[in-house]
């Protein structure tokens, strides 16, 4: 980035993504910021026109809105050179749909609050943008791939990244130091709960992820925090959350739920309970099911692996 940027900012100025890819770097490097609190896509487009905008950081549900706005064409984009965007998976057909639409260049990316930071460059060819999130940008970051076992995999092997340098966290507030150490190896490497693996030229391409997290729009939603605010409802047995995919926002909260004997909970009344108890309105699911019994796998946990193929069969039925 140079100081004769212009950067758009319209995710959340507390957010990792904004606070790394926009607010701080405005200050260290002297560029112009502006700051807009529409995620309309007429509304960025109309003022990536007028201030004559040449970046900016997106989540990639976000890029799909503007790139598939259908008034694009009505906007002059000329000034815009590169858009950055992380926080959820940004898929090739997106990359090369921004490409063509908007004319600027992709950097795709992949961040965390713990403090890694990767980030393909400006000089990288389209196939490597759409097939990898590249290299960290700290040059003091150190990142491995660990097996099963611990022991760091070869190139184009998929298991665990791990990251360990200057930027990473010295562990999570207010937990314990033995809860602490089972998040870091024992020769101080951040395990991040990703699966990834490194290419021959030592880009790195997100494969999976281990922990059970929903990412939606950009949000990470953790399923367990969900799962126990459901079970709280008094017309509540059990409850499994799920995340289904999403044109938009990339994945949306699914709760099946098992109701209470002779009981039927209302979603809306749910959603109601829930707020009541202070959550947040991203934990209220979009979509609920109810089935008679949670399934559970053989260690007695909720089988999620057969609610997300259930899941795929109800949608095929649509």
């Amino acid at each position: 980035m140079c100081s004769d940027d212009i950067w758009l900012v319209t995710v959340p100025v507390g957010h990792n993504l904004a606070l790394l890819d926009g607010i701080t770097g405005c200050v260290f490097i002297g560029g112009k910021q502006v700051l807009l609190d529409s995620t309309r896509p007429g509304d960025i487009v109309e003022t990536i026109q007028r201030e004559r905008v040449t970046y900016m950081p997106m989540v990639p549900s976000l890029l799909k809105r503007i790139a598939d706005f259908e008034e694009l064409e009505q906007y002059d984009l000329s000034s815009l050179r590169k858009v950055s965007a992380g926080g959820e998976v940004s898929t090739p057909g997106l990359i090369r749909e921004v490409n063509t639409r908007l004319g600027c260049k992709y950097i795709n990316e992949f961040g965390m609050s713990e403090g890694l930071l990767l980030r393909t460059r400006l000089d990288y060819d389209l196939e490597t943008i759409c097939n990898t999130v590249g290299r960290p940008c700290c040059p003091y970051d150190q990142v491995k791939v660990l097996g099963a076992q611990g022991g760091e995999l070869p190139v184009n092997t998929d298991g665990e990244l791990a990251t360990k340098g200057p930027g990473i966290f010295a562990g999570y507030l207010k937990n314990t130091e033995e809860k602490n150490s089972r998040v870091f190896t024992v020769d101080g490497f951040f395990r991040t709960g990703d699966i990834a693996r490194v290419d021959d030229s030592g880009n790195i391409k997100i494969t999976g992820r281990i922990k059970d997290i929903i990412i939606r729009g950009g949000e990470n939603i953790s399923p367990a925090q969900v799962e126990d605010l459901l079970r709280m409802h008094p017309s509540i047995s059990d409850a499994a959350v799920i995340g289904i995919p999403d044109k938009n926002l990339g994945e949306l909260v699914c709760a099946y739920v098992q109701p209470a004997p002779d009981t039927q909970p209302d979603p809306q009344e749910i959603a109601a309970f829930m707020l009541g108890k202070g959550a947040s309105r991203l934990l209220i699911p979009e979509r609920f099911e109810y089935i008679d019994a949670i399934p559970l796998t053989q260690a007695g946990k909720s089988d999620k692996k057969a609610l997300r193929e259930d899941m795929k069969r109800r949608l095929r039925q649509l």
